[in-house]
């Protein structure tokens, strides 16, 4: 009998880390699945073989993708070689639609069952593009509980399955004392993306914004999320600290 093969590809380190706790899930419910696809670090310690990491798609920015555009052409082209070879019973494409909802097309094209984790943030860009999201996906497996009627109103299988954020946030109490950090602190956290580009974007415009809120309320305390692929030099040099 041929074994149970699962395609899974994520983009970018917060899509590497949804997709390593879904496939520690996985294992349990599937434990002689073979895993596959484009990997992070999390992935990978949770049993996914990697085809290609997501540091081979860490571009943003419609010049970035235009540089790398013939890359991308040749890595999607050998990922359907490897799908159509294997055969995986479902592909799971987590966040990431600039890249995945052109994946799932072929994928779909090709007999795949295609599940989209993470809904594309149809509410905030318009419309037009929910045809292209039915067409590339079959189930969206949702984050956010408000989006359940939206897409369902629009005829798009939507499935809430909870924020992962909620439940890693509700375990981080451990993170006050680490960061001298009273419990009774108001934090307020800063979350610039994870790749140098949104970093050397973002980053100045929210130190502004601590500044404008430290004016109304000299209490607050800032904390910046530093995603694991990006050097900490980086930061220290946009927060002027060494």
């Amino acid at each position: 009998m041929k074994p149970l093969r699962v395609f899974v590809a994520a983009g970018e380190p917060s899509g590497d880390l949804l997709a390593g706790e879904l496939l520690e899930h996985l294992r349990v419910l599937l434990p002689n699945a073979e895993f596959f696809g484009i990997c992070g670090a999390r992935m990978r310690a949770a049993g996914c073989e990697e085809l290609f990491s997501i540091e081979e798609l860490s571009v943003m920015g419609f010049v970035e993708v235009l540089k790398h555009l013939s890359y991308i052409k040749r890595l999607e082209f050998s990922l359907l070689e490897e799908v159509e070879r294997r055969e995986p019973a479902f592909a799971i494409l987590v966040d990431y639609p600039g890249f995945h909802l052109r994946l799932g097309d072929e994928l779909k094209l090709r007999g795949t069952f295609v599940f989209q984790y993470v809904a594309p943030q149809l509410w905030a860009w318009g419309e037009k593009r929910t045809k292209k999201l039915k067409a590339s996906t079959d189930e969206v497996l949702g984050i956010m509980p408000f989006e359940a009627d939206f897409f369902r109103q629009r005829s798009v299988n939507y499935t809430y399955v909870g924020t992962p954020q909620v439940d890693r946030a509700e375990k981080a109490d451990g993170n006050r004392s680490r960061f001298g950090l009273n419990k009774d602190d108001a934090i307020i956290g800063f979350f610039p993306g994870s790749r140098k580009g949104e970093i050397q974007r973002l980053l100045p415009r929210m130190l502004e914004a601590r500044e404008a809120l430290r004016k109304k309320d000299p209490t607050l305390k800032f904390v910046v999320s530093a995603a694991p692929n990006l050097s900490l030099t980086l930061f220290a040099q946009i927060l002027g600290v060494t």
